[in-house]
């Protein structure tokens, strides 16, 4: 049975079951958004005025993503600009004709070889690429140890490096990992 708009599932199956029917995409970007709320307490700015004021632990960093950040977080059957377009429209429904102008001059669609990776590109830049790189930058400005890792290897999609850099295992059959320090 299918997800319906309501998300609840028909008196045939639990909504366990109907859950797992549910495109990913559609739990990770309808259902419920990631993200920090602020609300002038416990978070009381936008997280990347809060790091350029240093106001985060000062520990040392390492900070990575994969090539395909978006991947997961993206429809897989868009097929046109204009359904990039709508999907992107529901992701930021505050913004404007001129964000969407700029958009998409920086990611024309001429430069990905389906609308699924123009997205999955955008996606993964604006929610994953782009903030490891200032939460990194902060750091390395109050000259804490910081290590980014540009995992492009595997998949490739979001999540890939769990295996190769958190493992407590010695004896992986993996391939080895170099990561270089950025300071």
């Amino acid at each position: 049975m299918l997800w319906d708009t309501t998300r609840r599932s028909t008196d045939t199956e639990t909504t366990g079951e109907s859950a797992q029917r549910t495109p990913l995409h559609f739990i990770l970007t309808k259902m419920y958004r990631y993200g920090p709320l602020v609300d002038g307490n416990i978070i009381r700015d936008l997280p990347s005025r809060e790091f350029l004021a240093g106001h985060f632990t000062k520990i040392p960093m390492l900070m990575d993503h994969e090539g395909y950040e978006g991947f997961a977080f993206t429809n897989q059957s868009l097929n046109t600009s204009a359904e990039v377009a709508a999907d992107l429209a529901q992701l930021w429904p505050n913004a404007g004709k001129t964000f969407f102008e700029r958009l998409f001059q920086l990611y024309p669609a001429s430069n990905f070889n389906s609308s699924v990776f123009q997205r999955q590109q955008i996606f993964g830049d604006a929610f994953i690429s782009c903030p490891t790189y200032y939460m990194s930058t902060a750091a390395s400005d109050y000259d804490l140890p910081v290590w980014k890792l540009n995992f492009d290897a595997g998949s490739e999609l979001h999540g890939a490096t769990q295996a190769f850099v958190y493992s407590t295992s010695i004896n992986r059959k993996f391939i080895s990992l170099r990561i270089v320090a950025h300071h």
